[in-house]
């Protein structure tokens, strides 16, 4: 289980450019992107102008899960593209 203060660059699925993109949107911590959730940590980022795409929607799911984003599978991965609108 990953520490509430721990910073979104050491969850699992998330390298130094989405840590980063989420850094910028003001998501700095596992319980940041908890509070917000996967769809609309993803729209912000999306919002603010970084060309997220659906891979980093899918690691955001699964960072919080903390599981390896490919092994949400279909049913998942289509509910989370009809939520976040892509």
């Amino acid at each position: 289980m990953m520490k509430e203060d721990a910073p979104v660059s050491t969850m699992r699925n998330l390298g130094p450019i989405s840590a980063q993109w989420l850094n910028n949107v003001g998501i700095l911590t596992a319980a940041d992107l908890a509070h917000f959730g996967s769809v609309i940590a993803f729209r912000i980022v999306k919002e603010s102008g970084c060309p997220a795409s659906l891979n980093l929607l899918y690691a955001l799911e699964a960072a919080l899960r903390d599981m390896d984003w490919r092994e949400l599978d279909g049913a998942e991965k289509d509910r989370l593209r009809r939520e976040s609108g892509v």
